[in-house]
This record gives C-alpha cells, sequence and structure tokens, in this order.
C-alpha cells in the first residue's frame, strides 16, 4: 500500500453567537484537515493545527513529499522522519501521523486503539468546557446570569464538572467564579481557564481570591514559557495549577513536568505532536506523578483521536478509589464539531463512547466538508 495523493483541506464554520476569552474572540471555527490517499482505494484523515491561511502551503511543499510512496503502515517511522521527536512543526505532524493511523487501521480493519496496544474503557468520562462571555451579555449582570443558566444546564446533562473562562477583570472574575459555584452547588466540579491571561502576581491574587470555591484547577494562569511564574503561583495558592495545551514536542513538556510547574499536563493531540507524543507525554507525566488531561478543543477529529488515546490509559495511581481519566468536551458554539461527521460524537451521562469502527471509527460527512471548506490544496506522485 502506498500513499498517492495528499488533499488539505481548510474549513472555516461561521457562528451564530461570537463568544471572547482573555486574548480575543471568535466569531467562527477553523480547522485545517488532510486526507491521505493510496493505491488501494482506502484514505486516511486527520488534523493539523496552525493557519488556515498558510498551513495548507507548508504541509503540500515540505511535508507531503516525505510522505507520497509511501506505506501508511510504517506510520511510527514516518512520525521521527517527519521531526515528531526532534522538532519539526509538530501541528502538522499531529494531523498527518492522525492521518496514518486511521488509514493503518482501516487496512488492518482495527480501531487506533488497537494498534496502540488496545482499550482498558469503551467509554470516557468528559468535562463540559463552555462558560465563555458572549457578545450578546452587554452588562455584567447579564454576563452572570447567563454563565449560571449555562453551568446549570451542563449539571441537567449530565456532566459532573464544567470549565469557567475567565481572565478580564481579576474582580468580575471571581465575583463570576463565587455566582457560578453556588448557582451549581458543592457536588458539581468547577475549574478556571485564564487563556495565559496574567503575571504571577495578578495571578496569585485572582486564586486566593477563588480558593474558597473548591476549583478542580486553575488552568493556563500564565503564559507557559513562564515556568517559574508558575511555580511562584502554585506555592501560593491553594488550587491545582493546570497547563501545557499550546506546547509541541517531547521536550517543552519535560521542562513544564520536571521543574513541577504544573499540578496537571495538558497536551493537545493536535498541537502537541499527535498520538506519539501524547504517549511519551503520559509516561513522563507518570514517572513524575503529574495527573494528565488532555485538551481538546477542536472539530470532531481531534475529539476522536483523543478518545482513542484515552481507551488506552488505565486509572490514575493505585486505590480503592482509583481515578479514571478526564476529556475536555467543548460545548461552545462549533459546526466542525457537530455536522462535520456523518454520526457526531454524543456524550451519554458525562460519558463519550471511544468510536469503535476501523482507523478512526468516523465518517467525514462530505455535503458538510464542502460547505465549509474554503481552500483546497492537492499534492500527489508525480505532481
Amino acid at each position: 500500500m502506498k500513499i498517492t495523493r495528499i488533499t488539505i483541506h481548510a474549513l472555516h464554520a461561521p457562528i451564530t453567537n461570537t463568544f471572547f476569552y482573555s486574548q480575543g474572540y471568535y466569531p467562527g471555527r477553523d480547522a485545517v484537515l488532510v486526507e491521505l490517499h493510496t493505491d488501494e482505494g482506502l484514505a486516511g484523515w486527520g488534523q493539523c493545527s496552525g493557519a488556515p491561511t498558510t498551513t495548507p502551503a507548508v504541509i503540500e511543499c515540505q511535508y507531503a513529499p516525505r510522505l507520497l510512496g509511501k506505506d501508511p503502515r510504517d506510520w511510527n517511522v514516518h512520525w521521527h522522519a517527519l521531526g515528531g521527536l526532534r522538532g519539526g512543526h509538530y501541528g502538522i505532524v499531529s494531523g498527518l501521523e492522525m492521518a496514518l493511523l486511521d488509514l493503518a487501521g482501516k487496512a488492518a480493519g482495527l480501531p487506533i486503539y488497537k494498534l496502540l496496544g488496545g482499550a482498558v474503557r469503551d467509554r470516557v468520562k468528559v468535562y463540559a468546557t463552555g462558560l465563555y462571555k458572549l457578545e450578546r451579555w452587554t452588562s455584567f449582570e447579564a454576563w452572570r446570569e447567563g454563565l449560571i443558566e449555562e453551568a446549570l444546564g451542563y449539571r441537567d446533562e449530565g456532566f459532573s464538572l464544567c470549565k469557567l473562562k475567565i481572565g478580564f477583570v481579576p474582580v468580575k472574575d471571581a465575583q463570576l467564579v463565587h455566582a457560578v459555584r453556588e448557582a451549581i452547588g458543592p457536588e458539581m466540579g468547577l475549574a478556571v481557564d485564564a487563556n495565559c491571561a496574567w503575571d504571577a502576581a495578578t495571578a496569585i491574587q485572582v486564586g486566593k481570591a477563588i480558593e474558597s470555591a473548591h476549583i478542580a484547577w486553575y488552568e493556563e494562569p500564565l503564559p507557559p514559557t513562564n515556568l517559574e511564574g508558575y511555580r511562584e503561583v502554585r506555592r501560593a495558592v491553594a488550587i491545582p495549577v493546570s497547563g501545557g495545551e499550546g506546547l509541541g514536542g517531547l521536550y517543552a513538556f519535560r521542562d513544564m513536568i520536571q521543574t513541577r510547574s504544573v499540578d496537571i499536563i495538558q497536551p493537545d493531540i493536535i498541537i502537541c505532536g499527535g498520538f506519539s507524543a501524547m504517549q511519551r507525554i503520559q509516561v513522563l507525566a507518570d514517572a513524575n506523578h503529574v495527573r494528565l488531561l488532555p485538551h481538546c478543543w477542536g472539530s470532531a477529529l481531534s475529539l476522536a483521536a483523543s478518545l482513542h488515546f484515552l481507551a488506552t490509559i488505565p486509572d490514575g495511581a493505585p486505590s480503592i478509589t482509583p481515578t479514571e481519566p478526564l476529556l475536555e468536551f467543548d460545548r461552545s458554539d462549533n459546526p466542525l464539531r457537530e455536522n462535520l461527521l456523518v454520526e457526531p460524537l454524543r456524550q451519554q451521562g458525562g460519558y463519550l463512547p471511544v468510536p469503535q469502527g476501523p482507523g478512526l471509527g468516523v465518517e467525514i460527512d462530505s455535503d458538510s466538508l464542502t460547505r465549509f471548506r474554503v481552500a483546497k490544496v492537492m499534492a500527489q506522485v508525480g505532481g
């Protein structure tokens, strides 16, 4: 089996409700998908991270020539050759490896989790990420009441934890956290995410102001390069600190984990370097007694890939009450999650089932692909 053609699809889906986080806003959702075709009629899909305007050209010129004519079942060989371990555009390597594994699984008639060594679970516990600031909330009161209504909705849907976006105005952030905690009660978990908004002093100030709200974790209070600042926050605030979603490559994660900068590491399978990187980061985390909770905020393909990875991970530290893995389930407006697949991934009582078909176990809806596609680039043998 040989790869004969690579098609890159740049997608954009407008959304109804523009929403804000600490670094900006989203008027729509974007994704770059790669489709690998073979001489045996099979196709494998993956999602890359990177700008839709430039990433397709980088894949076409720099990465496609390294895969064309190759056997996709040698996915581990290709991962190393593409720079997955020693340096490359990790967001592109992530998507190409996903597509290679999708192809390898389809060729073998096996789901990806089987290629990774087998599953210890057939469903993954998920938490609801949402609770952004919506454009239509024009007053603080509307913002607060909107968040409360949304959080209560997640509780009613069966989620055991939800994550609230902060990083705006420290005093208001703290007020919103306490308002949501009071509304949902003490039993439901609540995490907060500042998206790298602050310096260490501000992060400590906010962290101390929300400690009494029993926060599950304090996500990205600082940029990921400020490891000393992360350690300051960990020492000062009685909330587990998490980060790492934007990191790529093994060595950045090694530094964040081994310097004890975080309590929870959060690699993203379409950013860090793919399945192979996730496996290595998991080993680093286990060896240093750091919990791994993957970040997942892309299309339905990145969600499916994350489910396959977490299907292979055993429960946490040995205990009579072990901690099962937990996956982020983005609930914000995202047609590329809801409409990209023929059969969308749906949570059931706070869990997502692991796809059981060959490869990723999901099928791209061709009509949706056409509707959301804004650019298409192809590279092929002899092209």
